[in-house]
């Protein structure tokens, strides 16, 4: 997480100078040499010390020496670019000369659907497909990023989310570059076997934070995340489909710890949205069924300092990745947080999974095997871990057993694949 002084809380302030000693900008510019930026003294003060801070002014975007100051930069930056333009067209050439323009991403299948996306030459943004073959995944263009680039100097593509039926995306976009992007939703409604075109509804949100979204099972609400000032992903909200007054949205978690930054989705069963808050140490998870949108998120378990774990629906039970060393069941490896290359544990989804007490042991914690994340599928657990230094792909079949085999020994059912090789379908 990055650390957030001043205006965030992380310290009081104090300026040593009613007259900073501000400098020329403009002759900077003029000048053969690159512009100095104006030193103004002040002091932030911190449980840790004081620190000394001449740029503190630059966190005012409405001051005009800031403005003055970047306009003076970009013209110095311009002149001096202006006398290299003969390396900087022969390192681009050849940069670009090894890169494959047109390319078209391997088709994933997804709700009865084959997604792919494209590049074309000569154009700078993906383009978005699908179709019901994979030799098809092209048939139907979802999002051209060109065309909605076409007057923007900058742009980015932040969210592009089905919901649960595959006949709605929402889709948002930044297009100044400061990290607030703007969310729209895209209808595919299908007539009788062909697919109309594209429709954007009127639904229109803006302020939106680059942290993920979650449809309800029905299609009608569409979770979103909003960042604060400084740009921590902090709130998650709910938007009913066919309301375009963003106004009425129902604000359904606050952060307030600044340490916490806000990550919202859905479990790969599409049953459950995930609202994850985590620092760099530690994380919270809530759960809200997706077929009860308006249902108060419950917190699976609480947060502790150096505990840190992630969730995912499994069917009949959910699993979890954690650092934390202690369980009333199996497995037991020590105090909290022992287990600092990770573990997998388990808990019956009819069980208390809101009681540290309901989980149990699937993997045990290895040391120096790393253990970064799941994904649960119907049949099989993908476990992506690091291993004497390199990145492994563990397949993991239910109960330990591989398919069509009967066996109770749990290291049975464990196959292992190069995580550059493995093909990502499984």
């Amino acid at each position: 997480m990055r650390p957030r002084d001043g205006g965030s809380g992380a310290g009081s302030t104090v300026s040593t100078s009613d007259h900073p000693d501000t400098t020329d900008v403009t002759a900077h510019a003029a000048a053969s040499s690159a512009p100095v930026a104006p030193r103004e003294p002040h002091v932030w003060r911190r449980p840790t010390g004081d620190a000394d801070d001449h740029f503190a002014w630059m966190r005012d975007v409405e001051d005009p020496r800031l403005l003055e100051y970047l306009g003076a930069e970009n013209t110095y930056s311009d002149a001096w670019f202006a006398d290299h333009t003969e390396a900087i067209d022969t390192i681009f050439g050849e940069i670009k000369s090894r890169v494959q323009e047109t390319d078209l991403s391997t088709p994933v299948l997804n709700g009865g659907w084959w997604y792919t996306g494209s590049t074309i030459e000569g154009q700078s943004y993906a383009l978005h497909h699908r179709g019901r073959t994979e030799q098809d995944a092209t048939a139907t263009l979802l999002l051209d990023e060109n065309v909605e680039a076409d007057g923007h100097d900058y742009f980015d593509l932040g969210a592009f989310d089905s919901n649960h039926d595959h006949t709605m995306f929402a889709w948002s976009t930044d297009t100044t570059g400061d990290e607030r992007y703007t969310m729209r939703i895209r209808s595919f409604q299908d007539h009788e076997g062909a697919a109309l075109a594209a429709v954007d509804l009127d639904d229109v949100i803006t302020d939106v934070a680059h942290a993920g979204t979650a449809w309800s099972a029905d299609g009608r609400h569409l979770f979103y995340v909003r960042p604060d000032d400084q740009q921590r992903p902090f709130q998650v909200w709910r938007h009913e489909i066919g309301t375009p007054d963003a106004d009425d949205d129902t604000l359904i978690y606050h952060e307030s710890d600044e340490r916490f930054f806000v990550q919202l989705g859905e479990t790969r069963s599409d049953r459950w949205i995930l609202i994850h808050s985590g620092s760099q140490t530690s994380a919270e998870v809530r759960l809200i069924p997706s077929d009860q949108p308006t249902a108060t998120p419950t917190v699976v378990l609480d947060r502790r300092d150096d505990i840190d774990y992630q969730v995912d629906d499994w069917g009949d039970r959910f699993v979890m990745v954690t650092n934390e060393g202690r369980t009333n069941g199996a497995g037991t490896v020590g105090e909290d947080g022992d287990a600092v290359d990770f573990r997998i544990l388990e808990c019956l989804a009819d069980d208390d999974w809101t009681n540290p007490s309901s989980w149990t042991e699937l993997v045990a914690h290895e040391a120096g095997r790393r253990i970064i994340g799941v994904d649960a599928f119907e049949s099989h657990l993908a476990v992506y871990e690091w291993a004497a230094a390199q990145p492994r792909l563990r397949i993991l079949f239910r109960w330990g057993v591989p398919r069509g085999h009967a066996s109770h020994d749990p290291t049975e059912g464990i196959s292992y694949y190069n995580a550059k090789t493995v093909d990502r379908r499984l």
